[in-house]
């Protein structure tokens, strides 16, 4: 199994720990070579590298990790007395640790697994998602920071309510029953209460719902009158929606389109061009049967929704793949033949083999 290398300049005249692969598994470069110089280690850090994992338990992995801050997250957004700006800050700054180190397996492990209530798990979702596109837009860390802040606090006021919308179908229209339009409102004034002065983070939670044509909530703002940050936002909100329903099938011939479908002229198309072209429309977390009968999850974001490598994690006849293994989806024995939702009746899959961890 592969992970993320944790390459960083301090590795400039050492030998390397590990050996270093490619995301299709090919050696790069072996354990004990020397980092020579900074142009060395530029040119090596130039392309996303990974590590083998034996598989060996840790407490200390993106995916534990993952798990602890949800349950601090869960105590604090849906108490009875919220946090104050501080705590707030300190959550989401080890989120951003979490999306920096392994963005792509904790919105995957987030889509397999129920590590939280419905309304929080899909804030999560979409902080990981909007750090992707923040990365590929070169935001600077107090813009990042904004925005990740934004995406964990946007559905704050009505924690609960959301809840309940999520589980419905469509949910757009569940939110309006919910009276649910204005929570952007509702969010913004609690973030201020509690002593959120940071105007980019509000403005984002605030204009979320907005929409490109205008026909948006709460103020019905248009194109360019609406703050990038939840431009993105509304991308991500739309695009975790979408992934999540239970009819949904990746695109083909019209990504866009398809994607998003009636929701496309409210969104920033620039933005959701951007999404898709990092992680595609088969995201980390989706599921795929492959020609042989394997069940497989895809593990990092491909352009365009074709990853080559998949993991299989339940066999032919049905029962747990331990380890998972690495398939190769350009072979005939491993074509992908449909598309598939989580199954309640598969025991004993450990969800964070997915990822090597």
């Amino acid at each position: 199994m592969l992970r993320p290398a944790p390459l960083d300049p301090t590795l400039i005249g050492q030998t390397l720990p590990w050996d270093l692969y490619t995301e299709s598994g090919v050696l790069v470069a072996g354990a004990g070579r020397i980092i020579a110089s900074e142009a060395d280690f530029q040119r090596l850090s130039a392309r996303p590298l990974y590590l083998r994992d034996d598989g060996a338990a840790s407490d200390d992995t993106p995916l534990h990790r993952l798990e602890a801050e949800a349950a601090r997250a869960e105590t604090m957004l849906y108490a009875p007395t919220l946090p104050q700006a501080h705590a707030l800050y300190s959550l989401v700054d080890a989120l951003l640790a979490l999306a920096r180190d392994d963005g792509e397996a904790c919105f995957g492990y987030l889509r397999l697994v129920p590590v939280t209530r419905a309304a929080l798990r899909h804030c999560l979702e979409v902080l990981f998602l909007a750090h992707a596109v923040a990365r590929h837009l070169e935001f600077t860390e107090r813009e990042t920071f904004a925005l990740a802040g934004a995406a964990l606090t946007m559905h704050l006021a009505d924690m609960e309510a959301h809840d309940q919308a999520l589980r419905a179908e469509p949910v757009a229209t569940a939110l309006a029953r919910a009276g649910l339009a204005e929570h952007p409102l509702r969010a913004a004034a609690a973030l201020r209460a509690l002593g959120v002065d940071d105007t980019p983070w509000l403005d984002a939670v605030q204009q979320h719902h907005e929409s490109m044509d205008g026909s948006g909530l709460p103020a019905g703002l248009a194109g360019a009158d609406i703050g990038l940050a939840a431009r993105i936002l509304h991308v991500a909100d739309s695009y975790c929606l979408r992934i999540a329903s239970s009819h949904y099938r990746p695109a083909t011939r019209q990504p866009l389109q398809e994607t998003f479908g009636v929701e496309l002229p409210r969104l920033d198309t620039q933005i959701a061009t951007v999404l898709l072209r990092i992680w595609g429309t088969r995201p980390p977390g989706s599921l795929l049967r492959l020609r042989n009968g394997e069940i497989a999850a895809v593990a990092r974001g491909v352009a365009g929704g074709h990853p080559r490598f998949v993991v299989s994690f339940i066999d032919a006849r049905q029962r747990p793949l331990e380890p998972p293994r690495e398939r190769d989806t350009h072979l005939r024995t491993f074509t992908p033949r449909a598309d598939m939702q989580p199954d309640p009746n598969w025991t004993g899959v450990n969800w964070k083999r997915m990822w090597g961890y």
